[in-house]
């Protein structure tokens, strides 16, 4: 059984179905549903960002109509908060019709053009609202930077989990599509665990009769039950794709996981603490 492109172990078909392990439910359904939930979760969510900083950028790229207006009124809101907002009324003239708007800006007003001041203000033709006052746009650049600052960490989260997610599925089903379970048997010469991750440093007879060692990495809950003792002889029920990825079968049959499988230098092994 090929386990890396270096490694190869003498293995044995598991007693039972000899169908290709991909045709289980539990292997294929479950990263299927992980990958397509995580994927869709993430689109859903960097749509809902986009949309969202296309709403509050839209004055700035909208290509909204311009006209000369007077300043005739302000009052601020917050005024002794963090993130003050004022809000401007003005007063322009469009065929011969005085209208008026006003412009929410996150600014104090001091900052902001005083009464009767002349200003060029963007404006909605549709129903003549204020969209900005050109020169003036704080409030936008203030907003699309609070929100690009709060959802960047939520978004590479949610792509790595949908990496991982789908490599899941791509690797389970590349090592699992063309064999049933197979058995090794090896030796357990280290193991490092905790609640999230086992790493077991074990050793076996290549199929040239070579002792190889190599290590299987594994999370820790995905095999409950599964606890291999250092200094002992385990039989393990697998499939690899024969580049490192295994899907591990929990000894009661109870479940799979995914597996890791290399042959790390020394130092390598000082790092994994084995």
């Amino acid at each position: 059984m090929q386990l890396t492109k270096t490694l190869n172990i003498p293995s044995r078909e598991a007693s039972g179905d000899r169908a290709p392990v991909w045709e289980s439910g539990s292997v294929r359904k479950s990263r299927l549903r992980a990958a397509l939930v995580s994927t869709t979760v993430f689109v859903v969510v960097a749509v809902g960002v986009a949309v969202l900083l296309a709403w509050t950028t839209n004055p700035l790229w909208g290509n909204y109509p311009q006209v000369p207006a007077t300043v005739v009124g302000k009052s601020e809101a917050n005024a002794h908060k963090s993130t003050p907002i004022c809000t401007v009324t003005l007063r322009f003239e469009l065929d011969g019709v005085p209208r008026e708007a006003t412009v929410r800006n996150e600014a104090s007003c001091d900052r902001l053009p005083r009464y009767k001041e002349q200003v060029t203000l963007a404006y909605n033709p549709t129903d003549y609202s204020g969209m900005l006052i050109v020169g003036h746009d704080e409030g936008i650049r203030t907003a699309t930077s609070m929100i690009a600052l709060i959802s960047v960490v939520p978004l590479l989260l949610l792509l790595w989990l949908s990496a991982t997610r789908v490599r899941s599925y791509r690797n389970a089903r590349k090592a699992a599509s063309r064999t049933s379970w197979q058995e090794i048997t090896v030796f357990v010469k280290g193991l490092k665990s905790n609640p999230e991750q086992t790493d077991l440093l074990v050793h076996a007879r290549d199929d040239d009769g070579a002792e190889r060692e190599f290590v299987i990495g594994y999370a820790t809950p995905k095999l409950t039950g599964f606890e291999p003792q250092k200094d002992s002889q385990v039989t393990l029920r697998l499939v690899g794709d024969g580049d490192g990825n295994a899907v591990l079968r929990a000894p009661d049959d109870a479940g799979t996981c995914d597996a890791t499988i290399s042959t790390p230098n020394n130092f390598e092994l000082r790092t994994l603490g084995l």
